[in-house]
């Protein structure tokens, strides 16, 4: 059986329990007429994880599958995809917002039986793992943990207009370090892989569409997500949306406000 599976995915859910059920049934629309059958919810840690994840398996169609995970946010406020075949670790204290460093949250999913990997590595902004790591330390823990997010596509929609005069000009290096979250040089690689994340990151419908292509048995999936070495990349391409834009600016504000 083929699955497409979208390693890193925010529903992004009001709070009103009635309209959070609604827009988990509008997720699982957007998702199947984009062919994708399989996702991880990596919802941010500060934003219940626990909760849209079990909202988006109560409503996913019997022919989907969904695992449960968290996009955890390190002392040195760095973001670190974890995630599992079940749910129990979003019991954990230690997993609470900034408790624990880079280094000892993948201790922590070692010593857990856990999945994780570091996503964006070239992300703009204050979680950026290049910027706060360098160069040095940052390989050295992508290889620690044996896995990374080679292919991001939260940027595609504002490079659209970034690459084009004056814009190309005025935020060159920005454009330079977002083209490298959605293709990741290949140095940055584990030495020894584990498994390669690629994902669209979507916080809204219109973002769904990038996954990788597993081919496998039902209930061999998990395991071929976390043994995925060679991942079949699929972005699909879309037009720039206006739209989008504002809704994508309006949410990474509020959550900036929010990790504050």
């Amino acid at each position: 059986m083929i699955f497409q599976v979208d390693y890193h995915f925010h529903p992004n859910l009001p709070s009103n329990p009635q309209e959070a059920l609604a827009k988990c049934q509008s997720w699982w629309q957007a998702l199947k007429k984009a062919g994708i059958n399989a996702i991880i919810v990596t919802e941010h840690v500060y934003k219940n994880p626990q909760t849209a994840y079990r909202l988006m398996l109560q409503t996913k169609p019997d022919d989907c599958y969904v695992f449960p995970g968290m996009e955890y946010l390190t002392k040195e406020n760095i973001d670190l995809v974890i995630f599992s075949d079940n749910d129990q670790f979003f019991q954990a204290d230690q997993l609470l917002p900034y408790e624990l460093s880079l280094e000892k949250a993948i201790d922590f999913v070692q010593q857990n039986n856990l999945a994780a990997y570091i996503p964006h590595p070239f992300t703009v902004g204050n979680t950026s793992p290049i910027k706060k790591l360098g160069k040095t330390k940052l390989k050295k823990l992508i290889d620690k943990l044996g896995a990374v997010e080679i292919t991001n596509c939260c940027f595609n929609n504002l490079l659209d207009i970034l690459n084009v005069w004056p814009y190309r000009d005025l935020f060159s290096r920005h454009i330079t370090q977002m083209k490298k979250v959605r293709n990741l040089p290949t140095e940055f690689y584990p030495e020894k892989i584990k498994f390669l994340a690629v994902s669209s990151d979507s916080h809204h419908l219109e973002e769904v569409g990038p996954h990788v292509e597993i081919e496998c048995q039902p209930d061999q999936l998990y395991q071929a997500i976390i043994n995925n070495q060679q991942p079949k990349i699929v972005i699909p391409k879309k037009s720039f949306n206006l739209k989008l834009l504002f809704k994508s600016i309006r949410t990474a504000l509020s959550e900036y406000f929010a990790k504050k």
